[in-house]
């Protein structure tokens, strides 16, 4: 009895690992260096200088607009011994409200700029760079792909980083950045009767 017992578990045993084998393929690992695909693809390269576009058209009117703010505020400085202390204070006042409506203004700007940069990085990400990824990996019957930053040792043979940037180059050259959203119009407030 205990023999039949035995037999029996082994092969349930056997059974569970042969329904195993063929719910899961073998995996086969490939690595991947993410941060040298975005430093060295033609894709990430142009959104990389969009940014830098980006930075050096608006360079020039931002040293104007702080060389500007730095004349006014010397000239109100002057002025605090020839005229009232009410008088100067409101002049403080004045010029630190434009100031910060100046900077908030930029920082408006700059979050609009940035959130169609992360749109567009986004998109890359999910129409471009990952189904490269996905495309290479199938050619070498990889099953899964793990960025090289998060591995302390692998062989070079699984490094596919190569192979993607050069399928990434030729399928996806560039990409534009994303439009900024359009502006909903305002609603007008409705008077109540």
């Amino acid at each position: 009895m205990k023999k039949i017992f035995a037999l029996l578990m082994g092969l349930l045993f056997l059974t569970r690992g042969a329904v195993a084998e063929d719910t899961f393929p073998a995996t086969v690992v490939g690595v991947v260096d993410l941060m040298k695909i975005q430093a060295a693809s033609t894709l990430y390269k142009g959104i990389a200088e969009e940014v830098k576009k980006y930075g050096e058209k608006h360079k020039p009117a931002l040293d104007d607009k702080a060389k500007e703010f730095r004349d006014e505020s010397q000239k109100i400085l002057k002025q605090q011994g020839s005229i009232s202390q009410n008088e100067y204070d409101e002049k403080v006042l004045n010029f630190r409200k434009k100031v910060d409506a100046f900077e908030t203004e930029i920082k408006k700007e700059n979050s609009e700029f940035n959130g169609r940069v992360q749109a567009t990085l986004a998109e890359a990400g999910a129409k471009a760079l990952a189904p490269t990824i996905s495309e290479v990996a199938g050619k070498h019957g990889v099953t899964l792909v793990i960025n090289r930053s998060q591995v302390i040792f692998f062989n070079e043979a699984i490094d596919m980083t190569d192979e993607v940037i050069t399928l990434l180059n030729k399928k996806f050259p560039k990409m534009e950045l994303k439009k900024a959203a359009k502006k909903a119009p305002a609603k007008k407030a409705q008077k109540k009767k």
